[in-house]
């Protein structure tokens, strides 16, 4: 394991495994966020020892959006069998999506009962399908149902998610953001939570490597579609696993007839625009917006005619964020990613004259 700076003799693993127990420790009800990634094996199996060393039992928690590979259904179901002290909850609710490709609206509605037949997968006679924590109507996505969840774990509760500072800025930035306050401690592994809860991120400094070595050494079985993007020379941060329909997914959408064809099929006849996102996902010139198209002379042109001619409703929360943003050719370019993508929570972010926080933005697509 790869030694970080807290100590010389003591390893990512040993600190995660101290982070664990001080976690078990601090917090009466304990929760772990699954996936079906790679991140989240290891930290389930890691939440999983402390318990059962304890004898504790422990939540374990997976948002299903419908849009999956069959191959990280499968692992998720490994990882809440790991042992018998889990509590299974898996959660097939109403929720939306931002997709591309769609002109009109970019959001698909995962479980519709109006496309019952369609559904990519069958809901689980064990999973939570009905809106128990009533996190209004119409649902706004996995943001919203997780919330609901927390806050319905009551107090003193600790919910180990599987971030690792390493993928990205913007996730170091959440790990780091707001230290959790523990035995009059700022813990920067931590995020303060209402009613004496936080949210905890024990595996944070783990390396890529890390994560694989642990994996290899534990004999814990891992989502075959990794070894797949192997295969098809996927970038270490493009590998990911979950939720194959988030408009970020451009690489996962386009290598899907490949990996799993009957997912592929099932998707085409469920998601408005998966042919347009599987043909020209990848196109410097569309979706990625690294070449500026032939007959536009800048960014910023580029970026008023597509503002002009989209039918798309969610463009107002856009143009709002572009009047504030610092104008420069690289966040005109951007801008220009953000309304090919729908990215509307501002996911891939821009420079702005404010920050923009995600629940404000969360709130202004309420009234839309």
């Amino acid at each position: 394991m790869s030694k970080k700076i807290y100590s010389n003799t003591k390893n990512v693993l040993q600190a995660a495994q101290e982070r664990v127990s001080l976690g078990f420790d601090l917090f009466d009800n304990i929760s772990v966020s699954v996936s079906g990634g790679k991140d989240s094996t290891v930290l389930a199996h890691l939440v999983v020892q402390e318990a059962e060393r304890r004898g504790r039992r422990v939540n374990m928690f997976f948002t299903d959006s419908e849009l999956n590979y069959s191959a990280t259904i499968n692992q998720v179901d490994y990882l809440m069998n790991l042992s018998l002290l889990i509590n299974k909850v898996w959660v097939q609710i109403p929720s939306v999506t931002q997709t591309v490709g769609k002109l009109r609206n970019c959001r698909f509605l995962a479980w519709d009962e109006k496309h019952r037949g369609e559904w990519v997968q069958e809901k689980r006679v064990d999973a939570i399908t009905e809106n128990i924590w009533e996190t209004g109507a119409p649902p706004y996505g996995e943001f919203y149902i997780r919330e609901a969840y927390e806050k319905s774990c009551g107090s003193n509760s600790g919910f180990f998610i599987g971030i690792r500072a390493d993928e990205s800025l913007e996730r170091l930035k959440t790990v780091t953001r707001h230290p959790a306050l523990i035995d009059g401690n700022k813990i920067k592994w931590a995020t303060s939570k209402p009613s004496n809860s936080a949210l905890l991120y024990p595996i944070y400094d783990f390396s890529h490597s890390d994560i694989w070595k642990y994996i290899k050494e534990n004999n814990l079985k891992y989502n075959k579609i990794y070894d797949y993007q192997r295969l098809h020379s996927y970038p270490t941060k493009k590998m990911r696993v979950s939720n194959i329909g988030h408009q970020f997914s451009e690489m996962e959408m386009q290598n899907l007839p490949y990996f799993e064809p009957e997912t592929y099929a099932k998707i085409l006849e469920r998601v408005e625009g998966t042919e347009i996102m599987q043909e020209h996902g990848n196109k410097s010139s569309l979706f990625l917006c690294k070449k500026l198209p032939e007959h536009f002379n800048s960014w910023k042109e580029y970026l008023q005619h597509l503002i002009k001619t989209s039918i798309n409703p969610d463009i107002k929360v856009l143009v709002e964020r572009f009047g504030r943003m610092d104008k420069t050719t690289d966040n005109y370019r951007q801008a220009c990613r953000q309304v090919m993508m729908n990215d509307v929570l501002n996911e891939k972010p821009i420079k702005t004259k404010e920050a923009n926080s995600k629940d404000n933005l969360l709130n202004k697509l309420k009234g839309l």
